[in-house]
């Protein structure tokens, strides 16, 4: 089980929505973070793939309590990963 958790976009702290208090139950938030790596477009919101060579992402980082259900996570965001509409929405 990875031991801390990058958030950005509608998942962040301050929002306060939904799916953050799901966040909130399972893991502690350690305090603003960021993390390099390229913007995918999804439709209503960018999807984020971690890439050291690329711009930095501003977020938030959260230390897990309990394993993550990825499948909530997903779900709450509309995610599909084989979804072949994915278009980069970042320069490298």
């Amino acid at each position: 089980m990875p031991a801390h958790l990058f958030v950005y976009g509608t998942l962040l702290k301050k929002l306060n929505l939904p799916c953050y208090r799901y966040i909130q139950k399972v893991a502690d938030f350690v305090g603003e973070a960021k993390t390099h790596g390229v913007l995918w477009d999804l439709g209503n919101y960018p999807g984020l793939q971690v890439d050291a060579t690329a711009g930095a992402v501003m977020g938030e980082l959260f230390k897990l309590k309990e394993p993550l259900d990825w499948h909530e996570l997903d779900a709450y965001e509309d995610f599909h990963p084989n979804d072949s509409r994915r278009k980069s929405i970042s320069a490298n």
